[in-house]
């Protein structure tokens, strides 16, 4: 049974409640395998350093104070979402001997204020973006971000790892989307509170906390733009909402479907990159070629590897490290490549000023500073 046949069978994808026994039932007919051993993780793969508390707060002024706390005591503080980071983003630093501390985001997950004249919208850092659209959406707007992982992931890391979404041709990646914050850094806090699209008025430090992947951003303004118009001009018409929502369900689903892959050893994983579209058809295949000679043997033992093998060849073809997962501590060793000596330099002393004892050490970006 092809894949497509067990969708229309099934019903998959067809209402707002996927059906997932169904697709786990054709998958073991499909798949028939029999095998009664667990997946056992590599060894390498098991965290190697753990949090020493878990600190929940509940707003701007509960974070200010535990930041505070941290600094007079040399404590690292690692924000955590929604917890849905490829790139080893929010796992403790295994070189990191000082005490460690998790800052539960999701607490602060309110919308503080709506403005339905200018269309902007301010909401804390928290909040996990199904229910952002879900407020939004009562209200009769929409923010327009939705990556694979919204369900889960929370709006202050999609801003820390500066995230795209699958409606990114109509609304913008979230540099777009975002036109305030508040950040509490060890030295103060770093405000951009102007509720306007753009301002001239020198370097924008709205991209300090843009990809920052462990900075504490705080209370992040988003806006939202009614598209129906433009796409009139351009002789857009109404396809039917359910015909949208079949195509977004199933994107969703893939997820599931790697958790059910785990129960018959079946280990999947994925990696992103922008590239020009010259070099397109030589990233494909170049970086194809490159994994298929890599898996004709121990394709366990190479698992790892992949990541590695693939990123170089990308980079090589002439992609680029991240177009939306972030760099995190996976693709740590390739930062400097990307942006040069200088940029590294340049980073570690915006990062000297901003964290001189790098409370906010996750280890993200760069290894060590």
């Amino acid at each position: 049974m092809k894949s497509n046949d067990a969708i229309k069978r099934y019903n998959i994808g067809t209402g707002d409640v996927v059906h997932l026994p169904h697709l786990k039932s054709w998958a073991e007919n499909a798949i028939n395998l029999d095998i009664k051993n667990p997946l056992i993780p590599l060894e390498s793969s098991l965290p190697t350093s753990y949090p020493d508390s878990c600190i929940n707060k509940e707003n701007h002024e509960n974070v200010k104070t535990i930041v505070e706390l941290a600094v007079s005591h040399n404590i690292v503080i690692i924000p955590f979402g929604g917890g849905t980071s490829v790139s080893g983003a929010s796992t403790c630093p295994s070189h990191e001997p000082r005490p460690i501390i998790v800052l539960d985001m999701s607490h602060m997950n309110r919308l503080l204020w709506l403005n339905e004249e200018n269309l902007t919208a301010c909401f804390e850092a928290g909040i996990i973006g199904q229910d952002l659209e879900r407020i939004l959406y009562s209200k009769g707007f929409t923010c327009g971000h939705e990556p694979d992982s919204y369900e889960f992931s929370s709006l202050g890391g999609w801003v820390a790892t500066r995230a795209s979404g699958m409606k990114k041709n109509v609304y913008g990646n979230i540099e777009d989307i975002m036109l305030g914050f508040r950040m509490v850094t060890p030295k103060g806090v770093l405000e951009r509170c102007c509720d306007i699209p753009r301002m001239s008025c020198g370097p924008d430090f709205m991209q300090l906390v843009l990809g920052s992947e462990g900075q504490s951003a705080e209370d992040v303004a988003n806006n939202f733009k009614k598209i129906s118009k433009i796409a009139q001009s351009f002789g857009g018409i109404c396809a039917g909402e359910n015909n949208g929502k079949l195509g977004y369900n199933l994107t969703f689903i893939i997820a599931y479907i790697r958790d059910l892959g785990f129960t018959y050893q079946v280990v999947s994983e994925s990696f992103e990159t922008a590239v020009p579209w010259d070099k397109t058809l030589a990233v494909c295949t170049n970086v194809k070629k490159c994994l298929e000679q890599a898996c004709k043997e121990n394709p366990v033992e190479v698992f790892e590897r992949l990541e590695v093998m693939a990123r170089e060849e990308i980079l090589k073809s002439g992609g680029s490290l991240s177009h939306h997962h972030g760099v995190g501590k996976i693709r740590s060793q390739f930062y400097g490549a990307q942006v040069t000596d200088y940029g590294v330099d340049l980073y570690k002393a915006m990062k000297k000023f901003v964290d001189p004892q790098n409370i906010f050490g996750v280890g993200n970006l760069l290894c060590r500073i």
